[in-house]
């Protein structure tokens, strides 16, 4: 038994040693992953919802624009930021629900305590080694407070007024859906988004939903007409040979396009990259290693 086990490590650090040779010559000879085409001014691209008299702008920061915003790696960390304008023009007073961005947002506080030695030197050029070391760790760590909190957007909107900032939320690496909920004594409006990352190229992308059915493959339906329609599908699909039944078809989705998108990303689901040389090497690199690679093609 031992040898037998033995064996099965050493074929399997092998095939290891082999998949990882493989990429290695498979990186040789592929391009350099595509540059990024996030813009400095990315509030330029933020997308635009209205209700009455009150208007939502809103962006997602990719990795690198958030360290070019912050001067601080934030996705490091997990940490995904979300510029939101404001603005309400009505003589009501609104409030930021923040929980409808991301349950989990992280406070300014957090994340100035998540970066708090970032930026610092660990040589003390001091005389006196015990010298105010501590006073000076808690004065970068309110500096970091402060500046973080400066960036947060107000989560008071007040009547005639305009507001804008940043929510800490977590890194999405592909897209991000979020929505925007204010509410008011007698009031609410909600504002639902969804956006790539800057840089990220989907393969879904490529997808010309238009031309994926022949016109006469369309209906349209009512739920009655649905519910009879779902009755004549079979139970499963097809295998290579066209004959032979594969997985079953267990769930069926309703919904236009971007809410359905919308919907599965905020349960958690991650879009998947199109198939390039950086994209392969790095599934490649997760498959060998055992690494996490939430977009794998």
């Amino acid at each position: 038994m031992k040898l037998k086990m033995i064996r099965r490590i050493g074929r399997a650090g092998h095939v290891r040693a082999a998949l990882l040779l493989f990429f290695l010559l498979l990186a040789g000879c592929t391009i350099s992953p595509p540059p990024q085409t996030e813009s400095m001014d990315y509030r330029a691209r933020a997308e635009t919802q209205t209700d009455g008299l009150v208007r939502v702008s809103a962006v997602v920061l990719s990795p690198q624009e958030t360290e070019n915003s912050f001067a601080i790696p934030l996705a490091k960390k997990g940490i995904q930021p979300v510029w939101l304008e404001i603005e309400n023009q009505e003589d009501k007073e609104f409030y930021l629900m923040l929980l409808s961005l991301d349950p989990d947002y992280f406070a300014p506080s957090e994340v100035a305590w998540m970066f708090r030695s970032y930026g610092e030197s660990n040589l003390d050029d001091k005389e006196n080694p015990e010298d105010d070391s501590d006073m000076d760790d808690k004065s970068s760590l309110d500096d970091k407070i402060d500046m973080f909190m400066d960036k947060h957007i107000p989560v008071v909107i007040p009547p005639r007024s305009k507001v804008s900032g940043y929510v800490y939320t977590n890194l999405d690496p592909g897209g991000k859906a979020f929505a925007v909920e204010l509410f008011g004594k007698q009031d609410s409006r909600s504002f639902e988004f969804i956006q790539p990352v800057p840089g990220f190229k989907a393969d879904f992308m490529r997808v010309d939903f238009d031309q994926l059915y022949p016109p006469n493959k369309v209906q349209n339906l009512d739920v009655e007409g649905l519910r009879r329609y779902l009755e004549t599908l079979p139970c499963c699909v097809l295998g290579g040979d066209k004959k032979t039944a594969g997985d079953p078809l267990n769930l069926v989705i309703v919904g236009d396009g971007p809410h359905i998108l919308a919907t599965m990303i905020r349960r958690g689901w991650d879009l998947t990259e199109t198939m390039r040389g950086d994209t392969i090497w790095n599934t490649g690199i997760s498959s060998v290693f055992g690494s996490k690679y939430r977009t794998s093609p």
